[in-house]
């Protein structure tokens, strides 16, 4: 039973989901991310606009954002669509990404980690690049984020307690996750076999027929809901960023050589780790995009608020003498060199982070703990996805001129659930560890795009903070010369009919709208209850005292 605090590391958790979260918001617009134009097209399907979906990912995550969708335009006035969008999409991936948080936090209470370096854990997370990712993108992977940790802890419950219930509960998590996207589907269902490899004896073998039977009766009947709005089998992989279909299956209709799986020059990893420079390495690439952007998706998106206007740190200057690095009246770091080369700061700091984050993560596997299967989950998705260019086996996947398939955001779920038992390890070991928090926050805000020079800048940010849930709390920081008027409701312009396409009466996949309930009512329920419950003990208790 769990009783929160409003305690130092509880206030720092709130600070940080806050500041990222709004970073985000601020910064970067999802319309202009990757893929955005590609499921959009979700949008018309529910919206009545298009008769069948015709792209190859589950309805839930996209129903969900339909909803949120629907809910801001109808009750809130937005001039232009692109913001419309992008804060309904901000939105939902934000109480997803909640979601998903509030079953870590309930996870790693039921492991006996103290409330303490659970939220210390949480911080770390709340920063941690790939979570970025997943709120930045219109995909369902923030969904399998946000199921993965309920279902261990439903498993972890069933094992402590032989109660079958506890299968029940995961039984719509479950048929959510793996019906959302192939890649998902064969990642999750690697990680679970696995899971229950050891623990199968265990396991109650008349329990186990019906619980089989009642999952294969969901899967089968979301399959089905799926199919009839006419979504492709999820296996049908469409890759790319934004073409067509039929320029994706012309691209990717390609196979990777054996030899990506170690090829690495170590030369150009550490001069030029850059986009395009590693496209046949896939050591190189996850170790650049793990914590930076490689693909230039993100934050590194010349569309992207988070890459204009930064302020360099270092300043290379070419000298005949040698000369030691000084800083500059502008706080800039100078560093004379004998020839001209090029620096590339943020891209060789997530290169090292990349490099010691599996270096950690190696180390603590061999220590095996009994989290090990956990530590070990990236490595699982990375085998995977290796495979599955390699081999083109369900379907050829892949671009030998970008090498994109092989973006380790496609088990991004994995990497959070490696992350946080890692950072838990080491809090665990070491107390001190959570004075690191400060200083990662720091880099990682570089590694983003910061410092910046917000002259050129505000306008657009005081724009967008309009739409922000905490408009006058972002406006203590940033500066406005048009203080009466910073949080005033927009109006709409005279373009109407951009939001009527999204005011249509919404098509309700019904089974998974109900799966969905679920999944909110057991995941709030098992929270709360086991809240509230303390409270009434401590109560009790104190009353006795008395």
């Amino acid at each position: 039973m769990t009783k929160v605090k409003l305690s130092i590391p509880f206030v720092v958790f709130l600070l940080t989901l806050h500041l990222s979260n709004q970073l985000i918001f601020l910064f970067f617009d999802v319309t202009k991310g990757p893929d955005f134009t590609v499921y959009s097209t979700y949008f018309d399907y529910f919206f009545n606009n298009e008769k069948f979906v015709q792209r190859e990912q589950g309805l839930a995550y996209y129903f969900f954002n339909s909803l949120i969708l629907k809910f801001y335009n109808t009750y809130y006035e937005f001039n232009e669509i692109k913001y419309l969008l992008n804060k309904s999409i901000y939105t939902s991936n934000n109480l997803i990404y909640f979601f998903g948080i509030l079953g870590y936090f309930n996870l790693l209470k039921h492991f006996k980690f103290s409330t303490k370096n659970i939220f210390i854990s949480l911080s770390f997370l709340n920063f941690f690049p790939i979570t970025f990712m997943l709120r930045m993108t219109i995909k369902p992977e923030i969904l399998a984020f946000s199921l993965f940790p309920w279902i261990l802890l439903f498993f972890e419950k069933y094992f402590d307690t032989k109660k079958i219930i506890y299968f029940f509960f995961s039984i719509p998590f479950l048929t959510i996750l793996l019906t959302s996207k192939g890649s998902i589907f064969a990642v999750s269902s690697v990680f679970f076999t696995l899971y229950f490899f050891k623990r199968f004896k265990y396991i109650n073998k008349k329990q186990i027929i019906y619980i089989i039977i009642t999952a294969c009766i969901f899967f089968f009947m979301t399959t089905f809901e799926n199919q009839k709005s006419g979504i492709s089998n999820i296996f049908d992989i469409s890759s790319g960023a934004g073409e067509s279909i039929l320029e994706d299956a012309e691209k990717y209709n390609n196979t990777a050589p054996f030899s990506i799986i170690y090829k690495v020059n170590f030369f150009n990893l550490f001069t030029s780790p850059i986009y395009n420079i590693h496209k046949d390495s896939f050591i190189s690439i996850t170790l650049l995009d793990t914590f930076g952007d490689y693909f230039k998706l993100y934050w590194n998106n010349n569309d992207s608020e988070f890459f204009k206007n930064r302020n360099e740190l270092i300043n290379i200057v070419k000298t005949n003498e040698i000369k030691r690095p000084n800083l500059d009246s502008n706080n800039l770091l100078n560093i004379y060199v004998q020839k001209n080369t090029d620096i590339y700061l943020r891209e060789t700091i997530s290169l090292l982070l990349g490099g010691l984050f599996f270096s950690f993560l190696i180390i603590n596997i061999f220590r095996k703990s009994k989290f090990n299967l956990f530590l070990i989950s990236p490595f699982i998705g990375a085998t995977l996805i290796l495979i599955h260019v390699i081999t083109g086996f369900p379907k050829n996947n892949f671009d030998p001129l970008r090498g994109d398939s092989l973006k380790p955001f496609y088990f991004s779920f994995l990497l959070s659930l490696s992350f946080i038992f890692l950072m838990l390890i080491y809090l665990k070991r070491n107390k001190k560890t959570k004075y690191l928090l400060i200083p990662y926050i720091v880099v990682i805000l570089v590694l983003i795009g910061f410092p910046k020079n917000f002259e050129y800048q505000n306008d657009q940010i005081l724009e967008l903070n309009k739409y922000s849930s905490t408009c006058k709390l972002n406006s203590l920081f940033i500066e406005n010369q048009y203080e009466k008027y910073f949080c005033k409701t927009p109006f709409k312009f005279d373009n109407e009919s951009e939001f009527l396409q999204y005011s249509q009466k919404l098509k309700i996949p019904v089974f998974q709208s109900i799966q969905l309930l679920s999944i909110l009512s057991i995941g709030f329920y098992l929270s709360f209850s086991s809240l509230t419950f303390k409270i009434k003990l401590s109560n009790i208790r104190s009353r006795i005292t008395k």
